[in-house]
């Protein structure tokens, strides 16, 4: 659990089995990937790490041994994630806000190299323990949590 520094883990996600990873994500799912993977984006990623308690050993040891799993589980996430309509449960019935009401959506066109780092922690407190998983999502402040984990762990 010790931190990691800004070069360890873009030595991560530089690794051949790291791009592999990607590149397989990419052909299945269709995706463009950001080319570069630096500066913010790594401090962003080494943020997750620190709130996940795990290290880049334990992302690339979990990548050696999981894979195909996690391959499955990107290309899982990303195909629920692209079918999500607007309404996503957020107002009770009969509340739902007039269609000129309701935000936006921004969808990424391109993904940052960091996604499957992501992926791999979701991945890894997931299969270790749901509470694990939870607690980090809420430590993210990703929106509806329960929600979230119940849909990708069910």
């Amino acid at each position: 659990m010790a931190a990691d520094s800004l070069h360890e883990v873009q030595a991560l996600v530089a690794s051949d089995t790291y791009q592999d990873g990607l590149l397989k994500i990419r052909g299945i799912a269709n995706i463009e990937i950001e080319p570069a993977y630096e500066g913010v984006l790594v401090n962003l990623d080494l943020a997750k790490l620190a709130r996940a308690q795990i290290n880049a050993g334990d992302i690339s040891r979990t990548l050696s041994e999981n894979g195909q799993q996690i391959i499955s589980y990107s290309i899982a996430k990303l195909n629920l994630m692209s079918s999500d309509d607007e309404n996503d449960g957020e107002y009770p019935p009969g509340e739902e806000p007039e269609s000129h009401d309701r935000s936006k959506t921004i969808s990424a066109s391109t993904y940052s190299q960091g996604f499957l780092l992501t992926n791999i922690i979701e991945y890894l407190l997931g299969t270790d323990s749901p509470e694990k998983l939870l607690t980090y999502l809420k430590l993210s402040r990703i929106p509806h949590a329960k929600n979230t984990l119940a849909r990708f762990w069910s």
